[in-house]
């Protein structure tokens, strides 16, 4: 090792310290962008499986409404106890099914007014439906289709269907910037791995080129050092 001190000089030992230098502050500075990255690209993927979250809530509460007020209509015409209890079993989860569209927008998030209305509309909705089967029990079924028949029900269908395209529209605007800013973070991701990859390759290539260029110098030295002593021997004899 002394030897191997008194051949080489700082300018020399520097060179060959350097680049190990340089390629572990570069992976260190990597390991915090990878990070970074991966952080961002969770996010995204989280906001990507809420957005699907948000949608099966809106599918399961729009297919409840529907059922119901199918059912009604099907207890009506023919007055089988079968539509009723399907009745009965369809309105009572679009409470719960609200309380999931709720929960799956998250605290601080979620557009309460848009979703308070929705409520509303649901509850006058079932409501209406109620009134017209106490109706039909208690004046029959003429009397329970005059009032099936007017546009009161149609009016608050068609509230509750605009009320959850807006919930749709605005879902959309979000997913679509939520799958922007994925691709973006990937790409940005994908980037970063390339750029780390070919500067590891040129500082391996940096530091074998430095390190052959100092074992050729030391061959160099040695061998003009034997040289050297040659002469000296010759001039002596």
């Amino acid at each position: 090792m002394k030897i191997l001190g008194e051949e080489l000089g700082n300018i020399s030992r520097r060179y060959i310290i350097l680049p190990p230098l340089l390629l572990i502050g570069f992976l260190i500075g990597l390991l915090f962008l990878a990070a970074a990255s991966q952080s961002r690209l969770n996010a995204a993927d989280e906001r990507v499986h809420n957005s699907e979250d948000r949608e099966q809530a809106l599918d399961e509460f729009l297919a409840l409404t529907t059922d119901a007020e199918s059912e009604q209509r099907g207890y009506l015409l023919t007055g089988e106890d079968t539509y009723l209890r399907s009745y009965n079993t369809a309105a009572g989860k679009i409470g719960p099914a609200l309380d999931r569209l709720h929960q799956a927008y998250g605290v601080g998030n979620e557009p309460i007014e848009e979703i308070r209305r929705l409520r509303d509309l649901s509850h006058g909705k079932l409501v209406e439906l109620d009134e017209t089967l106490a109706l039909y029990k208690k004046a029959g079924l003429e009397t329970a289709l005059s009032i099936a028949r007017t546009d009161m029900g149609k009016r608050t269908t068609d509230n509750i269907l605009a009320s959850v395209a807006v919930l749709r529209q605005k879902e959309s605007a979000e997913l679509s910037a939520a799958t922007t800013r994925w691709q973006s973070d990937l790409q940005l991701s994908r980037w970063i791995t390339l750029g780390g990859a070919m500067l590891n390759i040129g500082l391996v290539v940096l530091a074998t080129a430095l390190v052959y260029g100092d074992m050729r110098r030391r061959t160099q030295q040695a061998t003009d050092l034997r040289l050297q002593k040659r002469e000296l021997a010759r001039q002596v004899d």
